[in-house]
């Protein structure tokens, strides 16, 4: 909704004595406008969505869930792209959430890795994960992998 519509609203629930009446319907839009601020605290929150935040905010979400742009691969040292730190980003957000079960972490991989991640358990106190190039790069393969960023059962 815009920022007028929204004012529009707030008038229109006026009662009836004094809807038909301008000035009352001017104040209460006039009034209105200044506590929604052009609807600034939606834009910051829309802002910081994993799905849609870019650069310094995804910075901003890695440090708060424990993921890390700089990292290290088998070749050297790696800085990820916002595409491979969002997915990253997502994978920690699963492992730091993931329940106590295997059952927990395939709903969740599957939910927001939809045929990319899957995990088997291997029946001897391991997991088994199989992840896809559609993930990310191989930088970002080799950094989830040697990062410890796979979920495990607690």
């Amino acid at each position: 909704m815009t920022t007028d519509e929204i004012s529009s609203y707030y008038a229109n629930l006026l009662i009836l004595q004094y809807l038909s009446k301008p000035k009352a319907y001017a104040t209460i839009k006039a009034q209105v406008t200044p506590v929604i601020m052009d609807q600034l605290p939606i834009a910051v929150q829309n802002a910081f969505s994993v799905d849609t935040a870019i650069g310094i905010q995804l910075d901003v979400i890695g440090k708060y869930v424990g993921a890390f742009r700089n990292g290290y691969t088998l070749s050297g040292p790696v800085t990820l792209d916002d595409n491979d730190y969002r997915q990253l980003i997502k994978l920690v957000i699963i492992k730091n959430n993931s329940g106590s079960s295997l059952f927990d972490i395939q709903s969740l991989l599957s939910a927001n890795f939809p045929g990319q991640i899957f995990v088997s358990d291997n029946q001897a106190m391991g997991l088994n994960y199989v992840l896809l190039e559609s993930v990310g790069t191989s930088d970002l393969l080799e950094i989830i992998v040697t990062g410890g960023y796979l979920p495990a059962p607690m």
